[in-house]
């Protein structure tokens, strides 16, 4: 092989891999908006269940 032939060889090598690093690149931005979806869910959990514990107040004073 010579030696343009490698770095011929080389050069498409380095487009595969560029290719390959935007498809990683973007699955981890999707995976970091995922992650922070989920971090938000997490976060309103603790304010659902003091508003469920006011209407299960509210339900109790009024069946009392």
């Amino acid at each position: 092989m010579t030696i343009a032939e490698k770095i011929t060889k080389i050069d498409a090598d380095l487009v595969v891999l560029d290719e390959e690093l935007d498809t990683a690149r973007a699955r981890l931005d999707e995976v970091t908006k995922e992650i922070r979806d989920l971090n938000e869910r997490i976060n309103q959990i603790p304010k659902e269940r003091a508003t469920l514990k006011e209407v299960k107040a509210t339900l109790e004073s009024l069946d009392s």
